[in-house]
């Protein structure tokens, strides 16, 4: 996936919808149709190469027109001053990350290593060691135990249970879990959430 850092409290700032412009001194090669990861991180990267560990994904973009740089756009960018010579990147379709995940920040855009591969029961150990860690029990409440485990995501794995759900793995290691659903077939869950019926739910855990 397509990936740039941004410093913070910028990334945020996009993740909440308040910062609507990004302003560089270079276009970016992502079409309007295509999602760039947001990547907060503490420092710039000034130097080519330079890379910083502590980054964090916080949300996901659409960049729908790029334009020259404005006086106008300073609020939208939550810039403090102009300069000629720069672009406004026009940030649409924010859908900010509700759990935030490690993501190393580097310079320009770049790809992230990340794929995804359906959950398995050669999974469930992992899983369950994933559902006991204190920062995901406390969005999860699903400290379970192994025939909980089973209980719970066997009808997942075996496709009699209409939520589909996949590991996360990052290079080649797993990291966490990514499960959706139609909000259809939980009809009270979603009356009880206030739900679109029509929408669909997505729930991510990384371990």
């Amino acid at each position: 996936m397509k990936t740039i850092s941004i410093v913070a409290p910028n990334g945020v700032r996009i993740a909440d919808g308040i910062k609507t412009i990004e302003v560089r001194s270079w276009t970016p090669e992502v079409s309007p149709d295509e999602d760039l990861l947001i990547v907060e991180n503490k420092r710039y990267l000034k130097v080519e190469g330079d890379v910083d560990p502590d980054g964090y994904a916080v949300a996901v973009v659409r960049v729908a027109k790029v334009r020259t740089f404005d006086r106008k756009d300073i609020s939208a960018a939550c810039a403090t001053s102009f300069a000629e010579g720069y672009y406004s990147w026009e940030l649409t379709h924010v859908r900010k990350l509700q759990n935030p995940f490690p993501v190393v920040a580097r310079r320009g855009i770049y790809e992230t290593d990340f794929s995804f591969r359906p959950l398995n029961r050669q999974d469930f150990s992992i899983l369950q060691k994933w559902l006991a860690e204190p920062h995901v029990r406390e969005w999860w409440h699903d400290d379970l135990n192994a025939e909980e485990i089973e209980a719970r995501y066997g009808p997942r794995v075996d496709g009699t249970e209409p939520t589909h759900v996949y590991i996360i793995i990052k290079d080649t290691k797993p990291i966490g879990i990514i499960q959706w659903y139609l909000w259809s077939d939980y009809p009270d869950h979603a009356a009880q959430l206030g739900a679109d019926g029509t929408a669909a739910g997505i729930d991510l855990a990384i371990g």
